[in-house]
């Protein structure tokens, strides 16, 4: 699955089956969408869940294979719909879900639900590929591997920038922004390796020698004080038995 921020911001009609105090419901179980109900949702940017009577909750996407919910006390969890089309294998359906699971926030019942999108940029644009355009892997290709630096924007060094964690606080209550002081500085470019700018010392044949004779050294001590104490528990013994 293959799904973007943008093509799920939208208006979703959710179907909520019946709920149970289970939290093992088996959504594969057909009647468990028995006495369905349908629900309508507008996802808002940043992260603003509203139901179809203006009750207010929070959304987030889960990376890019599924949402969650928050809203009137309950949370909504699925993953979006992949498949085939035709011929054509791995389609990411964005627009829909697979069966997913909703609960009340305090653990107490759990529904069974499904989602679709009925209007925003999923739904228009219809199946996408699972995977990111060719061209866009090239380019994270090419800036993870390039060496020196060659453009400002690799350059750029990251800074935290206390308006945007306050900004994104403000908008939703599922996640929690704050600094990372410990990256400032470092070269945005760093980031695409997932390495974060430092890459491990790599050891030594001296140090891997230096290492194995410490070990050595240490096992020849703990031997040596084993057998001192068995030594000393035979005395022991000998003279009591005297």
């Amino acid at each position: 699955v293959h799904c973007l921020f943008h093509q799920v911001v939208g208006t979703w009609v959710f179907t909520v089956g019946r709920p149970v105090p289970d939290p093992g419901i088996n959504c594969a179980d057909p009647s468990n969408f028995d006495e369905a109900t349908e629900q309508h949702m507008e996802l808002r940017s940043p992260a603003v869940a509203v139901d179809a009577g203006g009750d207010k909750g929070t959304w987030t996407m889960i990376y890019d294979e599924g949402f969650e919910i928050t809203l009137n006390s309950t949370v909504y969890f699925a993953f979006f719909r992949y498949g085939t089309m035709g011929d054509e294998v791995g389609k990411s359906f964005c627009y829909e879900t697979m069966t997913g699971w909703a609960r009340s926030l305090d653990r107490s019942t759990w529904s069974c639900i499904s989602a679709k999108q009925i209007k925003g940029t999923a739904v228009t644009e219809g199946p996408t590929d699972n995977l990111p355009s060719l061209g866009l892997l090239q380019l994270s290709s090419s800036l993870r591997h390039r060496s020196p630096i060659r453009t400002a924007e690799d350059a750029a060094a990251v800074r935290s920038t206390p308006s945007l964690i306050r900004a994104l606080n403000a908008a939703q209550r599922s996640w929690t922004a704050r600094p990372y002081p410990e990256f400032d500085g470092l070269p945005w470019r760093s980031f695409f390796g997932g390495g974060h700018g430092r890459q491990p010392a790599q050891p030594t044949a001296s140090s891997l020698l230096e290492v194995a004779s410490t070990v050595t050294a240490g096992t020849s001590a703990t031997t040596a004080a084993a057998a001192a104490a068995t030594a000393a528990t035979a005395a022991a013994t000998a003279a009591a038995a005297a």
